[in-house]
């Protein structure tokens, strides 16, 4: 939600079906942040079974922080979470808001992140009380739907059943 030149938030919601270990990376939560530009709110972060029952909860408290710096430089620093898993397959879910002072570094989206996975829903909403919103779709990705509210409009983005996809040698690499 961009809400001034210098004001904007987002809010992050994940939820990641890991298959076997070669997909355990896919749902390690990590995020970084600037404490002078970039404040946290609303951290959760939980792993269900495959029926869906819940296997661990944890919230804002409960993470590691620790500190991305070097030397006199302070805020850099990053949340984590450490997770090993049991039994195969397991859900991992989370979600985080990021107020932002300054639109310096919006964060891109990319609804299918790599190779061998596949997404049954992406969905990315942009909600602007400033200027018309300049966008750029690659990829096959598909227009916004626009919808102008009073003063503001809302952009949405979204994707289904998208089937995983490996690389080829000659694209190895290539993204």
């Amino acid at each position: 939600h961009i809400k001034s030149p210098a004001v904007a938030s987002y809010t992050h919601h994940k939820r990641v079906k890991i298959l076997n270990a070669k997909g355990d990376g896919f749902g390690q939560f990590v995020i970084s942040y600037d404490k002078e530009f970039q404040k946290l709110k609303d951290i959760s972060f939980s792993v269900y079974d495959e029926d869906g029952n819940p296997l661990k909860k944890m919230k804002r408290k409960d993470l590691n922080d620790v500190s991305l710096a070097s030397g006199d430089i302070e805020d850099l620093r990053a949340k984590y979470v450490e997770y090993t898993p049991q039994t195969y397959p397991y859900i991992v879910e989370y979600a985080y808001t990021m107020e932002l002072k300054g639109l310096m570094s919006l964060p891109r989206w990319f609804p299918q992140s790599g190779e061998n996975l596949a997404v049954a829903r992406g969905r990315l909403e942009v909600i602007s009380d400033i200027a018309e919103l300049r966008y750029k779709t690659v990829g096959g990705a598909p227009e916004p739907e626009v919808v102008r509210e009073g003063a503001s409009t809302r952009y949405v983005w979204e994707v289904r059943a998208i089937e995983a996809q490996e690389l080829g040698r000659d694209r190895q690499g290539l993204r």
